[in-house]
């Protein structure tokens, strides 16, 4: 299985496509984000990488994936 493939078993992408950003970095603390940075939102045990969507956007995440919640 691609990683990609196992990555989206887990995680739906809400900005951007891995095909066509070059990402520069994989980050899931919002405060490290740089230009292209691939942001994981995940929940966590004391806060909810959901909450920091938006500020990853503006630090300059190229592509931003969220947890599928079912």
């Amino acid at each position: 299985m691609k990683f990609a493939n196992f990555l989206l078993s887990a995680y739906s992408l809400v900005k951007g496509s891995l095909e066509e950003i070059q990402i520069s970095s994989i980050i899931s603390h919002s405060d490290k984000v740089k230009s292209n940075s691939l942001f994981v939102a995940i929940k966590g045990c004391e806060t909810d990488g959901h909450k920091y969507l938006e500020q990853a956007v503006k630090r300059g995440a190229g592509v931003l994936l969220i947890e599928n919640h079912k």
